[in-house]
């Protein structure tokens, strides 16, 4: 099968564009797409023209572009931002290659390059297109779970919750829209799930709370929270102390304010409870 210059060209800058995609995803530039394009084009057009060099000229151009490229797409470069982005550009680069030599391993897919400005192989036309497009959302969906679970880490703190004789050490994720505090005292309220309550008053059952009856709580309240489309009443009280490890810091909140959720936040936050902003925007 000949595979003639245009195709090759296609190919090339698609799957150029989506390796610098993916850089610039884990390097958060918000790159404007003609940047994308423009080093994806320079790419393409010294992968086209890569056949007419010498072997020693197209390893020199080769390690131009590794760095140039990812650099053309980079906002506010520094030495160090280059060198990530250039070894970012060559991971994914590797993977690409790799997973299509996978597949053509699998599958008994042999290619060539020819003498000119063809390829000669015997993959179905844009087939190679096809399977780097899948890598680059296979990619992309795992990318963008460590740069979440990284964002979460980043304000995710260790605290101890204290009432009376029971302590219960747990962490908890510091929500900038977690506004809630009482009406009366302006007092912030952190919001914690059931098993996290069991563990401070494991005497009081989930159907008392329910039924909002037999609750030996200090200044216990419901107060009612207005939500999209929706409100919802919360059971909250208060505890002898909260305290927040911040960096080799211990801010402590006395006589602090907590309000009962009945959802499972470890789900998505990978955390039992959360923190008001203003217990660490006051305790500071």
């Amino acid at each position: 099968m000949v595979i003639y210059v245009e195709f090759a060209f296609i190919d090339n800058i698609v799957i150029n564009s989506l390796l610098l995609l993916l850089v610039d995803k884990v390097m958060k530039n918000n790159s404007k797409k003609w940047k994308i394009i423009l080093s994806s084009f320079l790419g393409t057009l010294c992968s086209l023209l890569s056949p007419l060099l010498p072997s020693i000229i197209n390893t020199i151009i080769k390690i131009i572009l590794l760095i140039l490229m990812p650099l053309i797409i980079s906002t506010k470069p520094t030495f160090k931002k280059c060198i990530i982005a250039s070894i970012l550009f060559f991971t994914f680069t590797f993977v690409f290659i790799g997973f299509c030599i996978f597949i053509s391993y699998t599958f008994n897919i042999s290619f060539v390059k020819g003498e000119n400005n063809e390829l000669l192989y015997n993959f179905p036309i844009g087939l190679a297109l096809l399977l780097c497009v899948f890598i680059y959302f296979i990619l992309k969906q795992i990318l963008s779970y460590f740069i979440k679970r990284k964002q979460i880490d980043n304000f995710t703190y260790k605290i101890n919750l204290i009432s009376e004789n029971n302590k219960y050490s747990t962490t908890a994720f510091l929500d900038t829209g977690n506004l809630l505090e009482d009406s009366l005292t302006n007092k912030p309220i952190t919001m914690i799930n059931f098993n996290t309550f069991s563990y401070l008053y494991p005497n009081i059952s989930l159907t008392n709370i329910i039924l909002k009856k037999n609750l030996p709580l200090k200044n216990v309240k419901y107060i009612n929270v207005k939500s999209i489309g929706a409100s919802q009443s919360i059971l909250t009280f208060e505890i002898d102390e909260i305290n927040i490890f911040v960096d080799n810091k211990t801010i402590v909140i006395k006589s602090a304010l907590l309000g009962l959720s009945l959802k499972d936040y470890s789900k998505n936050l990978n955390c039992e409870c959360i923190l008001n902003y203003k217990l660490i925007e006051n305790g500071v």
